[in-house]
């Protein structure tokens, strides 16, 4: 799998398209998954604060980092224009874990069982895990959920003729839990496997988790 991650807000005229292209490239690729960074507003989570501190750089958007690696080189981050060129070059990457999850959920608990895989024995090794719960879909009504749209005057634009403002659109996978610790929790690894188990208490049920 390749993760994006936009960074995206309600006042960028320009993050429909850019939000319209990630989903266009996950339908002709199942490989290829998102979740948004809202930067202000109803649909901010303090896990996107926290990686803008972890990046220390400007941040602009439309913006996505792919496959982002907070290791010793630091974060790296490309322009919406770059996406497809780079997730092509990504998939080709052989990757060093692989993961299977197994998530339930009854009434307001969830728990989630994270198995991390590979190849090699790593014992006596660790990985740190972060582990998101992000929305579907989420739609709102007013400031903070209406889009701003410059797209709206051409016809070649995907959201032509909605209105200087894109009321009632749809944010995917929008970020609304933290499981572990932002910066990871610690597994161990026995022989090639190590795994993960976690649960939390929703305060409300939103559409689909």
């Amino acid at each position: 799998m390749v993760l994006l991650e936009p960074f995206t807000s309600t006042s960028c005229g320009a993050c429909p398209i850019a939000n319209h292209e990630i989903e266009s490239i996950e339908l002709q690729n199942d490989q290829v998954i998102h979740l948004t960074h809202y930067l202000y507003g109803p649909l901010n989570h303090e896990y996107t604060n926290y990686i803008i501190d972890q990046v220390n750089k400007t941040l602009y958007t439309p913006l996505s980092f792919i496959q982002r690696d907070n290791g010793a080189s630091g974060v790296v981050y490309y322009a919406i224009d770059r996406l497809f060129e780079i997730i092509e070059g990504e998939l080709k990457t052989e990757v060093a874990l692989g993961l299977s999850v197994e998530a339930s959920r009854l009434d307001q608990d969830v728990t989630a069982e994270i198995t991390l895989n590979s190849n090699d024995m790593l014992s006596n090794k660790s990985a740190a895990l972060t582990v998101l719960v992000v929305e579907n879909t989420v739609v709102g009504i007013g400031s903070g959920f209406d889009q701003r749209n410059y797209g709206h005057i051409d016809e070649n634009r995907p959201y032509f003729n909605q209105g200087e403002y894109i009321k009632e659109i749809e944010h995917t996978n929008v970020i609304r839990h933290v499981m572990s610790a932002f910066d990871g929790d610690v597994v161990e690894f026995n022989g090639t496997t190590a795994t993960w188990t976690g649960s939390f208490k929703i305060d409300m049920l939103p559409n689909d988790l």
